[in-house]
């Protein structure tokens, strides 16, 4: 039987990595093989799908939680 995807556990936090170190885009070449490496095992290919889904939901709220909120304003008010 197929265990549950726990992201509290190293996978998630290697997902996770993996997430992070794709979107600062400052990856080498070796580390983008080894990334593809990685996402042939597939626990670990779903783990970081998981992630990446988490990941995307969270950009949604991006302008929401942002702190700079000066977007928010019409064009007209903008300084």
């Amino acid at each position: 039987m197929e265990q549950a995807y726990d992201a509290s556990s190293p996978l998630g936090d290697a997902a996770r990595h993996w997430l992070i170190r794709l979107s600062s885009g400052d990856m080498t070449q070796d580390e983008l093989c080894e990334f593809r490496r990685w996402t042939e095992v597939p626990a670990q290919k779903q783990a970081f799908g998981i992630e990446l889904a988490k990941w995307r939901q969270l950009e949604v709220l991006r302008p929401i939680l942002s702190p700079d909120r000066s977007s928010d304003r019409p064009a007209n008010e903008a300084s």
